[in-house]
């Protein structure tokens, strides 16, 4: 099956990765270690390598497209003209 992008609203990819997840669809969403700085600590944290996007993997017919659109913070899904 192939992959595609999934665009999500601002700093939901996590919650759109999560929904996707319990709806049996596979995921993927790389992240990478930057470090946070706080007022009294730095702190080394996980942050999206794409931030607004995530990756699916699915084909794309009419009912799995629509349960894809349907999940919380899902924006679109990027790729040839569907």
């Amino acid at each position: 099956m192939p992959w595609y992008a999934v665009s999500t609203k601002s700093r939901h990819e996590y919650k759109a990765l999560t929904g996707l997840s319990q709806k049996n669809i596979t995921t993927f969403l790389p992240e990478m270690e930057v470090w946070s700085k706080r007022k009294d600590r730095k702190k080394k944290i996980c942050v999206p390598l794409f931030p607004g996007y995530l990756f699916v993997e699915a084909s794309l017919d009419n009912e799995t497209k629509l349960l894809i659109l349907k999940t919380a913070g899902v924006v679109r899904i990027l790729g040839k003209k569907l």
